[in-house]
């Protein structure tokens, strides 16, 4: 970025030449390489290990609310958070919805066996998604209270150990 909110060129450049507007995503290989969720331009960038940045995927428009990103080890699948969606994005069929129905969005994760995991704020949850689509809730309660330490990840009943 150059520390001043803008669009900027869509074209390959050295990433500290090129504008961000409200980058809020984050997800870094291994090697180093990065990609940024760069909400209000609408993109998922990539810097590779010589800091060029290039445009992954175009939104079309600002992306709303989110900061979960999640890009797999080829970058042939991509999954970010916009709003009350889990987006998924591969370089065949290109972007679409692959969950809906969250509060408020925050991290992306892979568990061990290939579930997408998000977290929902506003709903006090972390849920996985099942790859037929269905939604398990794995912690939390959507009433932000019960459990603790010592009780379910999801108990509804129990409370804080004193």
């Amino acid at each position: 970025g150059t520390g001043v909110a803008d669009r900027g060129d869509t074209n390959p450049a050295p990433a500290l030449t090129l504008p961000l507007n409200n980058p809020n995503g984050l997800w870094v290989r291994p090697d180093g390489t990065y990609y940024i969720l760069d909400r209000d331009n609408g993109f998922i960038r990539k810097v590779d290990l010589q800091g060029v940045m290039t445009v992954v995927v175009d939104f079309g428009g600002p992306i709303p609310g989110g900061r979960g990103l999640w890009v797999n080890e080829d970058e042939s699948l991509i999954y970010f958070s916009a709003n009350s969606q889990v987006m998924q994005w591969d370089p065949v069929n290109g972007l679409a919805e692959y969950a809906s129905g969250f509060a408020a969005l925050g991290n992306i994760a892979m568990d061990p066996g290939g579930h997408l995991v998000v977290t929902d704020a506003t709903r006090n949850e972390v849920i996985r998604i099942e790859s037929d689509g269905t939604q398990t809730v794995i912690a939390g309660t959507p009433t932000g209270s019960g459990g603790g330490d010592g009780y379910l990840a999801v108990d509804k009943i129990g409370r804080a150990h004193v």
